[in-house]
């Protein structure tokens, strides 16, 4: 995925305005005055494009595995969504981790991609960090796609990244959500999530984390690890690996057979002697 070229601008086409003739009456200019002062004063009524009124929602998801070119970073996939209310077009911003490099910016129309358009926008300052402003047209959805932390290697076979959002516009909330790679075992996110996670067709999982509400120049940190290739049991927030698991039932269920067996042992020792198993001798 590519970062979209800038679109060229439309020309507006002009033509050379006609002068009035000296044999105009004076009801006639009169007429032209108050229409052209009607029509100044509806052309300076109409709103410029501003920023959405009512603070956005938004949705940071960190994919790993998701960015297919560059293995070993992390895929940010932030969407800002705008109430019905907003008027479009609308500008919208969305924060830009610090190191983050922005792929691609635009409005979400369908849920395949086919159909999203590109828009190309503009790294702005915000409250205690970056800001990537761009364009909704036609949608009240946008989304913006940066490569973010590097994923690095952990104890026990292990990687992760601890990935820092800072909120550097204002927010009406702010969710988080984590992907991992099929196959990913002993998942672990901080913090943890409340709901088991959702599969998809090729086998990743996304693990929603708790929203937070946070303020302009406010931050979250998401601490992520996984063990590659390995199985999960599907529990975020130190999940077991399922292959320890069965491993730790089977033991058991060898202890409670060996423990069976001793006492049919034992049974058929005391049927043999005439007298019940564990049973005193008189004295």
């Amino acid at each position: 995925m590519t970062r979209p070229a800038s679109r060229p601008y439309a020309r507006m086409a002009r033509t050379k305005m006609k002068m009035p003739s000296p044999e105009v009456d004076d009801v006639t200019s009169r007429t032209a005055r108050v229409l052209a002062a009607a029509l100044l004063a509806a052309a300076l009524s109409v709103p410029s494009l501003a920023l959405a009124a009512t603070p956005p929602v938004y949705q940071v998801q960190a994919w790993f595995g998701g960015a297919s070119e560059n293995p070993d970073r992390v895929l940010l996939v932030a969407s800002v969504l705008v109430p019905t209310s907003t008027p479009l077009p609308a500008k919208v911003r969305v924060p830009v981790p610090e190191g983050a490099t922005v792929l691609w910016s635009g409005e979400i129309l369908g849920a395949t991609g086919e159909s999203d358009i590109p828009r190309e926008g503009t790294m702005t300052a915000g409250t205690g960090g970056r800001a990537y402003e761009f364009t909704l047209e036609q949608s009240r959805e946008g989304q913006l796609e940066c490569l973010w932390s590097n994923i690095e290697p952990r104890k026990g076979g292990a990687v992760g990244a601890s990935l820092k959002w800072v909120q550097t516009v204002p927010a009406d909330l702010v969710g988080f959500s984590v992907r991992t790679p099929a196959g990913a075992g002993t998942i672990r996110t901080d913090p943890q999530s409340n709901d088991a996670p959702n599969e998809n067709a090729d086998g990743e999982r996304i693990y929603t984390l708790p929203n937070q509400g946070l303020a302009p120049g406010e931050s979250a940190v998401v601490d992520v690890s996984y063990v590659p290739g390995g199985a999960s049991d599907g529990i975020g927030g130190g999940a077991l690996d399922t292959r320890t698991l069965i491993i730790g039932l089977a033991v058991a269920a060898v202890a409670v057979a060996a423990v069976l067996a001793v006492m049919i042992r034992r049974e058929g020792m005391a049927a043999a002697a005439g007298g019940p198993a564990d049973e005193p001798d008189d004295a």
